[in-house]
């Protein structure tokens, strides 16, 4: 009888205990050393706490539920990267640490924020979470195939320990071919092997650090561009811009994304003037220089719902 009531207070009790919270700590190296402990992973998190309703939407409604602590807060730990606009939050960041940010979301080629980044206990990267999503089971659902990549990464680099010379290096590119093409340079010393491995570059990796480093350089330029005219609306000050846009995409060896992202601003200069065939012609490149990006879809539909509006115009007409 005493076993039982024993069971039966553990049961009210596990009713009323909830699942402890997604643990956050300020620092990645604070991060693997929890992550190492747990024999877990890290979760990077790129947001805009006081100002992007899809991060706030994320980690509200999912990173800190008690569903996600329930399947996760026991392997996980998040470090938090942020990007306040609020001049009283801004101000608490040094230039050193904004471009450090910038430089570190960039090196992840994030389409926008909020962005996940995770990583093994070693501190290497294997999935990126671009975006929110409508449940927890939807978001669930890309963190559990993440997982599972990891796992095939494992099998495969495991799998190279046991070959040599060309096959080697084929089993070591299979591994992070399986990752998102910009985890792939966070494994210099991999990369540098099938380098070594594959003199003929029949692999595809010969230039894989040196693109990393170079598209960081050019999103920062880009940057450096788009926020010297910032909140700038006056014709002439767009027009500046654009003439700055169209040399920048001059630049040898311009990232295919880069230079989409550098058009769609030339053709958002161009709306804010409402010269709308050049706007057009800007996105219609856009789309031309990366046509399988979020970005390249979603200008599509503006290109699209512009033209059918002007074809209804053109109808309209006596």
């Amino acid at each position: 009888m005493k076993k039982c009531f024993t069971l039966i207070a553990t049961l009210l009790l596990a009713q009323f205990v909830s699942a402890a919270p997604l643990q956050t700590v300020e620092t990645m190296k604070e991060a693997l050393a929890i992550a190492r402990q747990k024999e877990g992973y890290v979760l990077m998190y790129f947001t805009g706490t006081d100002w992007c309703t899809a991060c706030i939407q994320l980690k509200e409604k999912i990173i800190s539920t008690e569903a996600f602590a329930d399947k996760y807060g026991d392997k996980f730990v998040m470090t938090t990267v942020d990007f306040p606009r609020l001049p009283a939050l801004r101000a608490k960041v040094s230039k050193e640490e904004a471009a450090r940010r910038e430089a570190l979301i960039n090196s992840y080629k994030a389409r926008g924020l909020p962005t996940a980044v995770i990583f093994d206990a070693g501190g290497f990267p294997f999935a990126i979470i671009n975006g929110t999503r409508p449940t927890f089971e939807d978001y669930a659902k890309l963190i559990d195939e993440a997982l599972e990549i990891r796992v095939q990464r494992d099998n495969l680099l495991t799998q190279a320990q046991t070959l040599q010379g060309m096959e080697r290096a084929t089993a070591l590119a299979n591994a992070l071919n399986l990752l998102p093409e910009p985890c792939r340079n966070k494994y210099p010393a991999l990369v540098k092997e099938i380098n070594l491995l594959d003199p003929e570059n029949t692999l595809g990796y010969r230039d894989v650090l040196g693109k990393s480093e170079a598209y960081v350089k050019q999103m920062k330029a880009l940057e450096d561009i788009v926020s010297q005219f910032r909140g700038r609306f006056k014709r002439e000050e767009l027009m500046q811009n654009i003439a700055s846009i169209d040399e920048f995409v001059k630049t040898p060896g311009l990232d295919p994304e880069i230079r989409q992202r550098a058009l769609r601003v030339k053709g958002d200069s161009y709306a804010f003037m409402r010269d709308i065939p050049n706007m057009l012609a800007a996105y219609e490149e856009a789309v031309a220089a990366a046509p399988k990006t979020d970005l390249a879809r979603r200008l599509q539909q503006n290109i699209d719902f512009n033209h059918q509006r002007m074809e209804e115009v053109k109808k309209a007409q006596p």
